[in-house]
């Protein structure tokens, strides 16, 4: 099921007129609530808020209670709806909640970020973290609908819009090397139709998701430069001034994992320069110390995707050649790490 892209509401009004939900509920964090909610307001007369924190440490059961427990006191039935209203974090836990009340009951995502528009609402992945690891709880759930309109990217600060664009870049890298080349040349700040390129990304990853529902091989290849992506971003997560924006951590997992690949399966060094040099100029460094390696390291011994205990990567022999099940030593990993810290100006 592709999202809907719309520069109004009226498939999602028409859904819900279908539907005969008997109530409707809508998630949002404060963010959401404030900025996205009011467009939403005059058409959704009878839904009932449930507003929770924003943020990724807020991603957890604490805040799946607290849901749980609203849609028991307003008395959510199996016949009810939960619209998601927020980027990434609200689908995830928003999806996971709904996967789970009463054995599952129905769910919507409206994407306001662009990381959750091209990413994150699509593909049915639903989850918290747990313990300080992402993504460690959750199921495979499918909304009954995304609708993506980009009138919510006006209400995000060039920062969310370059976390966003970082999971484009990816789908450039491990599908389509004209679209990559026209990701790596626009400039971010100019941008104007972004309808085209979300339509691009969604496609890419919807074709993937579709040959491989349950990510037993193909799907695999739409977590390129999350394997220490996520070990950034849990890292710094418990440091909240220096915290990385999950698509930050990202760009930066994909150089280091574009390095391995040039390295162990033959990437062509002018791709991985590209892409460093535009990660360079668009996105906050990242300062590691050689002390600091071994539990960046630990971090990625919790993924999901390791198999018998190795840490298992999805490199790149070439621009849309992705090699699954890479294993890489941990002098290899380090290595990686250590360009980092050289590379910038």
């Amino acid at each position: 099921m592709l999202p809907i892209i719309e520069n109004n509401f009226d498939s999602l009004m028409l859904f819900l007129a279908e539907s005969k939900y008997d109530r409707i509920f809508l998630l949002a964090d404060e963010n959401t609530k404030t900025y996205c909610y009011p467009l939403l307001q005059g058409l959704l007369p009878d839904a009932i808020v449930i507003e929770i924190k924003a943020g990724e440490k807020n991603k957890q059961l604490d805040t799946c209670n607290y849901v749980w427990q609203q849609l028991s006191e307003h008395h959510a039935s199996r016949h009810s709806l939960l619209i998601n209203l927020g980027g990434g974090m609200v689908s995830d836990l928003g999806g996971f909640v709904a996967a789970t009340y009463k054995r599952g009951i129905d769910f919507v995502n409206i994407p306001t970020s662009l990381l959750a528009m091209v990413d994150a609402s699509i593909g049915g992945k639903t989850g918290i973290d747990f313990k300080g690891i992402k993504n460690m709880i959750g199921v495979i759930a499918l909304p009954k609908l995304v609708f993506v309109h980009p009138i919510f990217l006006q209400t995000l600060t060039p920062r969310h819009i370059l976390s966003g664009y970082a999971e484009m870049l990816k789908h450039g890298m491990i599908a389509d090397p004209s679209y990559l080349s026209e990701l790596l040349q626009n400039k971010v700040s100019d941008m104007k139709d972004w309808a085209l390129l979300i339509q691009k990304s969604i496609e890419i990853k919807n074709s993937i998701v579709e040959q491989d529902p349950l990510e037993k091989g193909i799907r695999k290849s739409l977590n390129f430069g999350h394997t220490i992506g996520h070990a950034l971003e849990s890292y710094f997560l418990e440091d909240e001034e220096n915290a990385f924006l999950h698509g930050e951590a990202i760009a930066w997992g994909m150089v280091l994992e574009s390095m391995l690949s040039m390295d162990l399966l033959g990437m062509k060094e002018s791709d991985y320069k590209q892409l460093l040099q535009f990660v360079e100029n668009n996105y906050r460094p990242i300062k590691l110390l050689a002390s600091e390696y071994e539990t960046l390291i630990a971090f990625m011994n919790h993924d999901k995707k390791n198999i018998d205990g190795k840490i298992a990567f999805v490199l790149l022999k070439d621009i849309a050649e992705v090699q699954l099940d890479v294993f890489c030593t941990k002098q290899q990993i380090q290595k990686a790490f250590s360009i980092i810290n050289t590379s910038h100006h």
